[in-house]
C-alpha cells in the first residue's frame, strides 16, 4: 500500500489542506519532499505547498540537476543562470510555506481547520510582528 503524504499531513497538523480559497478540487495543495527522496517520509522532510508552485520547482531542479550532471558548466552558461535564479526565487516562496508549516505545527487545534483558515490566521500573525514579506498570496501561482 502506498504511503499517502497528504493525508499524514493534513492529520498530522489537524488541518484540511484539501482545497482553497475558491474552494477548487483535491490537489490545489501538493506536499513536497524537500530532499527530493519521495521514500523519506518524516515530517521533518515534507512541507505543503501549492500545486503549481510545487510544479514549477520539479521541473526547474531537475533541468538544473541534469545539467550539472552532464558538466554544462562554462560558468556562464545563460540558461543555466537562469534556471538557477528560478530556484532562487522558487526558494523564496517556499520559505513561507516553511514558516507556515511551523506556525501549524505550534498552533494545532483540537478541531480540524480548512487551510484556507490557517493561511488567514498566520497572514495576519505575519502583520501584526512586522513580517508582511513572509505572507502568502495563494493566487501568486
Amino acid at each position: 500500500m502506498e504511503f499517502d503524504c497528504k493525508k499524514y499531513y493534513s492529520e498530522y497538523y489537524n488541518a484540511d489542506i484539501y482545497g482553497n480559497f475558491e474552494g477548487e478540487d483535491d490537489g490545489f495543495y501538493e506536499v513536497h519532499h524537500i530532499d527530493f527522496n519521495e521514500r523519506n517520509n518524516r515530517m521533518e522532510n515534507l512541507i505543503l505547498l501549492p500545486e503549481s508552485l510545487h510544479k514549477k520547482v520539479h521541473s526547474v531542479t531537475k533541468t538544473v540537476r541534469r545539467d550539472l550532471d552532464i558538466r554544462m558548466i562554462p560558468f556562464f552558461n545563460e540558461p543555466l543562470v537562469n534556471r538557477i535564479e528560478q530556484i532562487i526565487k522558487f526558494r523564496e516562496e517556499t520559505l513561507k510555506w516553511y514558516y507556515l508549516k511551523r506556525y501549524m505545527g505550534s498552533h494545532k487545534s483540537e478541531e480540524i481547520k480548512n487551510i484556507s483558515e490557517i493561511i488567514k490566521e498566520y497572514n495576519i500573525m505575519c502583520i501584526v510582528f512586522y513580517k508582511p514579506e513572509l505572507r502568502i498570496f495563494e493566487n501568486d501561482y
